[in-house]
């Protein structure tokens, strides 16, 4: 997936590169204070690792007794874990005063674990921003990406993420222990830092034993360190790219923004004013025509691949592109319902509705020869060849990559539209143009609401939802391709498949 956004990897690796830099600090010369700034560093790195493990679950004291047994070797790591980081923090509580700014920290190795305690509480954060508490306490999901990383994979990777950090914590504290001692006090705050360390290298030992019994599974760790912001990728401008490159990263990031304008969209009950006829018609007409150049792109690289003497690659390209055209026809038919029908509200324009006519644009512009191309020239224009899509055959994963994040977002905004529309006849907000009503029924309104509510509910339901499947078909096929070639976008494949771990009926908390 192709983001600007700062992701989770990024803050570990660095917390990683500060904890290697504590551990190789030279001996103090001012050992009392130097070993009391050390020791408030590692409380508050112990702490906000501590903070990782209390997200995964509850502490063994806060279970009734008779649900102990029931636990996986997992969620027993897990809580093992954290009452070892709460140890290590407990044992140095007296060294974490509030009251010591960091910035008035002289020790380098001080400096280098609270900077690593920083990144590290960031991370957490950025993990965070997927979620919202209601006042009742519940979590909800805020994204895309949350019921990925609540899945067991993703939440597997985070302890043993965890766990290797305490333990490479605790081997830096371990080594401000090993210095000579200065003085009485130094002596004093190396003991409960020795305490600390041998709590914080307890966690790693649970997961390994943990793994022996029972593997992590899945690509967990590769979709925790690529979980993003939570927050809009910045809209690409229409000039802004002109280069195969650059329209790729334009489709991608294009892609991100209407998947997370869909999750918004799916995520409406059945009062809100989000919900519109307009912007279903938008979505679907802006979709026909990103399937269509989906086609375009998959037949080009088809025929570069054939080029290659890659067949079996060619063939499953050329598959890919009849799907899409497959789903092109589809997308037509709830353009067509649209026409007929209107909910009470009539003129909104959604986020949603918005990004698909972007990625229709962008779509095309890679898909086109003319690198002007614009929606109201149509699909009569000359295509881009394929050598001219990817001169080498390394650049075919980019664009796989862009047709794959492509297909994969009309999934979501397909799923966006019927979600929307069960929602409109759950609220009873559906209507229907009279001119599409028996010539019996004499209405001197443009839209009513239809006489027979049910056969015009179903007709919708049904049409929205094989959109959907079919959507979901293109977008799997592209998954496929994209793990066959490498494609950067195989983080989404991860993503998806760590998604599917959790139940459908699973309560959202």
């Amino acid at each position: 997936m192709n983001s600007a956004r700062p992701t989770f990897g990024e803050f570990v690796t660095a917390a990683r590169r500060h904890l290697t830099a504590a551990a190789a600090q030279p001996p103090s010369v001012t050992p009392g204070r130097d070993a009391g700034e050390q020791a408030a560093a590692l409380a508050r790195l112990s702490a906000v690792l501590m903070h990782y493990t209390s997200d995964l679950t509850r502490t063994i004291n806060e279970l009734p007794d008779e649900h102990l047994p029931g636990l996986g070797p997992w969620d027993r790591a897990a809580l093992r874990a954290y009452d070892a980081l709460t140890s290590a923090s407990r044992a140095l509580a007296q060294d974490d005063r509030t009251d010591r700014a960091v910035e008035s920290v002289s020790s380098p190795a001080a400096r280098s674990l609270h900077a690593a305690a920083s990144s590290l509480a960031a991370g957490r954060d950025l993990r965070q921003g997927h979620f919202t508490t209601e006042p009742s306490g519940a979590r909800l999901y805020r994204s895309g990406w949350s019921p990925a990383i609540t899945s067991p994979s993703v939440s597997r990777a985070l302890l043993t993420e965890v766990a290797s950090l305490a333990s490479q914590a605790g081997a830096a504290g371990r080594n401000l222990v090993s210095k000579p001692p200065g003085d009485l006090r130094a002596d004093g705050t190396r003991s409960r830092l020795s305490i600390a360390c041998y709590w914080l290298s307890q966690p790693e030992t649970f997961v390994w034993a943990t793994e022996r019994a029972e593997s992590s599974g899945g690509n967990g760790r590769d979709v925790l360190r690529a979980v993003p912001e939570n927050v809009m990728p910045v809209r690409r401008a229409p000039d802004s790219a002109r280069s195969v490159d650059d329209l790729c990263a334009a489709v991608m990031t294009t892609a991100e923004r209407a998947r997370a304008a869909a999750w918004e969209a799916a995520s409406a009950g059945p009062t809100s004013p989000a919900i519109c006829s307009l912007s279903w018609y938008r979505i679907a007409a802006a979709s026909t025509v990103t399937s269509h150049h989906c086609h375009l792109l998959y037949m080009a690289l088809a025929q570069r691949t054939a080029a290659g003497q890659d067949g079996e690659l060619r063939d499953i390209l050329a598959r890919a592109a009849s799907q899409a055209d497959r789903a092109r026809e589809y997308w037509l038919e709830p353009a067509r319902e649209f026409r007929d029908i209107a909910t009470d509200i009539q003129n909104y324009v959604s986020p949603a509705a918005a990004e698909a006519g972007d990625l229709a644009l962008w779509t095309g512009r890679l898909a086109h020869a003319d690198p002007d191309w614009t929606l109201s020239l149509g699909p009569g224009q000359p295509v881009r060849s394929a050598p001219d899509l990817a001169p080498r055959l390394a650049d075919v994963p980019g664009v796989v990559a862009a047709v794959h994040e492509a297909s994969d977002a009309l999934g979501a905004l397909a799923t966006a539209n019927l979600g929307q529309a069960r929602q409109a006849v759950h609220g009873r907000r559906l209507l229907v143009a009279t001119r599409s009503l028996p010539e019996k029924y004499d209405i001197p309104l443009r839209y009513c609401e239809p006489p027979e509510p049910y056969s015009y509910s179903a007709s919708l339901i049904a049409c929205c939802h094989d959109t959907a499947q079919k959507a979901a078909q293109v977008a799997d096929r592209g998954s496929e391709i994209a793990v066959r070639v490498g494609a950067p976008s195989r983080t989404l494949v991860a993503l998806r498949a760590a998604a599917r771990e959790l139940p459908e009926s699973r309560p959202v908390c």
